[in-house]
């Protein structure tokens, strides 16, 4: 079958800018997707040159500058900055989100089942009332209730949905290091999409800096977690990890729905705080996690985290450790000063002297 002129000349341009300028080509999404794919060891690099549209030679020469600049092995496996790379697309689509943050680092933080509540400030009686919102966006449906409906629909890959008060915002998964930036990022998608909403609609979600926005849902998930590894392993135990407060509300646990070892915080509002408290605890563990947590029962564990989330100031582990090393030639040289003290008293005080016995008749009389 014949190419058409048209792309036979794109496809040329497409080769001759790889080959000359393959990371001024590719863009840092781009990137970051070719990198994805290049970890898929069930892919070729024919397969990934022709589901990007360029040829085989050019491919395995951008595998080989990635090699070179210390983004992915020669067996195909990312590196450390390769996986920097692919996490710094920040917000995931639904239908990907399963592939992507299964490249991520162990305990990178994954903000999602998020949930804005809006309240709207000013709005015509009935909003919705407009039949071409469905023309103009991506997804649109209706969502029967049992009084009313909602509708829902899609900006910029960001889940909206409408009720008779408010805008119901609901971010893809968002990837970060740190939760408060993983916090910031959705904060940024939202602050996106609000103008967005309010011109679809003609109503105002924010008037003069003013805005009236609710969380109504969040989980921070730190993925690949070593305390979530150990009870993937422990089959009695696996799915019991739960750390509920004094209201008897669960503020953490252990998930694996997305076939992914996860240490999640889920309370509506405290979600973030307990997660940022966590969190340094398995960073200052690193790869001694394991061990750290294996030498405790499974109530042992929960009743850890319990303290942590509800005390917020704790010691880190290595702190202990630092206080005990500390401490312990202290109370070494304070034993060794006792001992030593207890030889001197017993070389200066003299034994007792054994009681003479007393002969009849030698007792005064008036003792008697």
């Amino acid at each position: 079958m014949k190419v058409p002129q048209e792309e036979h000349v794109q496809k040329k341009l497409n080769h001759v800018h790889f080959r000359v300028h393959p990371y001024e080509y590719y863009t840092k999404k781009k990137r970051a997707e070719v990198l994805k794919q290049l970890s898929d060891l069930t892919l070729n690099l024919s397969d990934i040159a022709m589901q990007r549209n360029v040829s085989s030679s050019s491919m395995h020469r951008f595998f080989k500058r990635l090699i070179k600049d210390g983004l992915i092995t020669q067996e195909r496996e990312l590196t450390e900055a390769g996986m920097n790379i692919v996490h710094k697309s920040v917000v995931v689509s639904d239908d990907v989100h399963n592939d992507v943050h299964s490249y991520q680092k162990v305990d990178t933080t994954r903000l999602h089942d998020l949930q804005f509540k809006i309240r709207i400030l000013t709005k015509k009686k009935d909003y919705r009332a407009n039949k071409i919102i469905s023309m103009k966006v991506n997804d649109y449906k209706i969502i029967d209730l049992k009084n009313n409906y909602q509708e829902q629909f899609y900006v910029n890959d960001v889940k909206i949905r409408t009720t008779t008060k408010s805008i119901l915002v609901m971010p893809s998964d968002v990837y970060a290091d740190r939760p408060r930036e993983a916090a910031i990022r959705a904060l940024n998608v939202l602050f996106d999409v609000i103008p967005k909403v309010e011109n679809l609609f003609n109503i105002k979600l924010i008037k003069d800096k003013y805005c009236n926005i609710e969380i109504s849902r969040q989980h921070y998930a730190l993925i690949h977690n070593e305390l979530a590894k150990l009870y993937k392993k422990d089959k009695k135990y696996k799915n019991a990890f739960k750390v509920v407060d004094k209201s008897l509300e669960t503020r953490l646990i252990i998930d694996f729905s997305q076939n992914i070892p996860e240490f999640e915080a889920v309370h509506k509002i405290h979600a973030h705080d307990d997660i940022e408290a966590a969190k340094p605890i398995f960073d200052d563990l690193g790869q001694k996690a394991k061990p750290y947590f294996d030498d405790l029962k499974h109530e042992e564990k929960q009743d850890y985290f319990r303290n942590v989330i509800e005390e917020k100031k704790h010691y880190l582990p290595s702190e202990v450790s630092a206080s005990i090393d500390a401490i312990f030639p202290i109370l070494k040289e304070v034993a060794y000063a006792q001992q030593n003290q207890t030889k001197l008293m017993q070389a200066l005080i003299p034994k007792p002297l054994k009681p003479m016995p007393i002969r009849k008749g030698t007792i005064p009389d008036y003792i008697q």
